[in-house]
């Protein structure tokens, strides 16, 4: 049996016209809503803005809901995505720009069930690393992806695979998130499911030089090793 969880992040509304925006952080300002019902086993997490809820993702009037603080401000800090494993065990995890140096760093958040805490995370990057995804079928192992590094166009230059064990972050080495990979260059991921600790699955896009286009990319990790591969007649946003 487990606590199938549905994360609802609600946006602030935009300023007035002639308003003075606030800081990116503070804009992420909301509250994350966690209802839980045992519906069988293993876990699941939704996240949703108010706009997309409907009848289907709405939970029973005889459920039992929590609800908690979104992820503490942090100056400079943004938060891309959120994976919850209960009422008290919860992780946040996007960008941060400090406000001394010029390194947009990877960010971190864990709700421990009383309050948001940084947790230390790699950023291998001297200029940019930027979280946008994260999902785990354990509390103690859980990945988080993005992409770090500036391809000279606006874009990025690698992905970034990171993983939870339980104690610590640390960067895992998957061939294809790096920036080259054989006919792949230039790899952004933008998401990652974990099905089971032994199945990890990540997407993305990259640019193949055969090809000479953007193409879709995947990668998925068996407990072992890694594969990776693309769709050569796929489409990407």
């Amino acid at each position: 049996m487990f606590a199938k969880l549905i994360t609802t992040l609600r946006r602030p509304s935009l300023p007035a016209p002639g308003a003075t925006p606030t800081a990116r952080s503070t804009a992420r300002v909301a509250t994350v809503t966690m209802t839980a019902a045992l519906v069988g086993a293993g876990a699941v997490g939704v996240l949703a803005s108010p706009a997309a809820a409907d009848t289907r993702t709405s939970p029973p009037s005889s459920l039992a809901a929590a609800t908690v603080p979104a992820p503490t401000p942090v100056p400079g800090g943004s938060i891309a995505a959120v994976k919850v494993f209960s009422a008290t065990d919860a992780w946040a995890v996007g960008e941060v720009l400090p406000t001394t140096g010029v390194t947009t760093r990877t960010l971190i958040q864990r709700w421990n069930g009383r309050t948001w805490r940084v947790v230390p995370s790699p950023s291998p990057d001297p200029s940019f690393n930027a979280l946008r995804a994260i999902d785990g079928a354990a509390p103690n192992d859980v990945w988080a992806i993005g992409n770090i590094g500036d391809d000279g166009y606006g874009g990025n230059s690698a992905g970034l695979v990171l993983r939870w064990n339980g104690s610590a972050w640390s960067q895992v080495d998957v061939p294809g998130a790096r920036g080259v990979n054989g006919d792949l260059v230039l790899p952004t991921l933008t998401g990652v499911v974990a099905r089971a600790t032994n199945d990890v699955r990540i997407v993305g896009q990259a640019f193949h030089r055969g090809l000479f286009r953007v193409v879709p990319i995947f990668l998925q990790w068996d407990g072992q090793r890694w594969h990776d591969g693309f769709i050569a007649d796929g489409s990407t946003p």
